[in-house]
C-alpha cells in the first residue's frame, strides 16, 4: 500500500551533524542544545555513522568511557540504514520496523539531505489515515456499478444503484 506522501515531504531537511573526531561530550551537548536524540556523523559530506542517546548511555554509563576523551567514531553505529527521499512514507515505516530503528538518514546521490524519524511520521498520522480512508472509498466506488434512470422508490431521475433487485437513488438508499 502507498499513501502518495513521500519521505522528502516529512523529513527534517537540516539534520544535526558532527565529525567522527568529535568527542562524546560534544555530541551530547549538541543533542541537549538542539533537543534531539541523535546526531549524524559525516566526513567529507559522506555518512559515516550515527550516534544516539542510547549509544551515549551505553558507552558512558555502562562501559565507563570518558566522554571528554572518547571519540564518536569509537562507539557510533557504522552500518546505518538509509532511505531515498522519493520513497513512500509507508516504506519508511516498514524499513524502520524491519531494522528496529526510530530514524533513517535520507540519502540522495550518496549525500545526506535529511533525516526522517518516527516522530516525523507520527505528526503525519492523521493525514495518512485520511488518505488511506479516502482511497478505500474510491476503490469501493469503483467496484459498485451505477446506472442512470428513474429511481424505483421516489421516481426521480438520478444515478442509481441496485439494491435487493430494485434500482434506487443515493438519497433513497441513505433513507433505507
Amino acid at each position: 500500500m502507498k499513501t502518495g506522501v513521500k519521505v522528502m515531504d516529512a523529513m527534517t531537511h537540516a539534520p544535526v551533524v558532527a565529525k567522527p573526531t568529535s568527542t562524546l561530550q560534544e555530541c551530547a551537548k549538541l543533542m541537549f542544545k538542539r533537543k534531539l536524540g541523535n546526531v549524524l556523523i559525516i566526513n567529507k559530506e559522506k555518512l559515516k555513522g550515527i550516534i544516539t542517546e542510547k549509544d551515549l548511555v551505553r558507552a558512558v554509563v555502562a562501559k565507563g568511557f570518558d566522554p571528554k576523551k572518547t571519540l564518536v567514531e569509537e562507539i557510533m553505529t557504522k552500518k546505518v540504514k538509509t532511505i531515498s527521499p522519493n520513497k513512500d512514507i509507508i516504506e519508511a515505516m516498514q524499513h524502520m520496523q524491519a531494522s528496529k530503528t526510530r530514524r533513517l538518514p535520507v540519502v540522495f546521490k550518496n549525500n545526506v539531505i535529511g533525516i526522517i524519524t518516527d516522530k516525523d511520521i507520527i505528526k503525519l498520522q492523521p493525514a495518512i489515515l485520511e488518505l488511506i480512508a479516502e482511497r478505500g472509498k474510491i476503490k469501493k466506488a469503483k467496484k459498485e456499478k451505477y446506472i442512470e434512470g428513474l429511481c424505483d422508490s421516489c421516481e426521480s431521475y438520478a444515478r442509481l444503484q441496485e439494491k435487493n433487485g430494485n434500482f434506487i437513488c443515493e438519497e433513497c438508499i441513505d433513507q433505507l
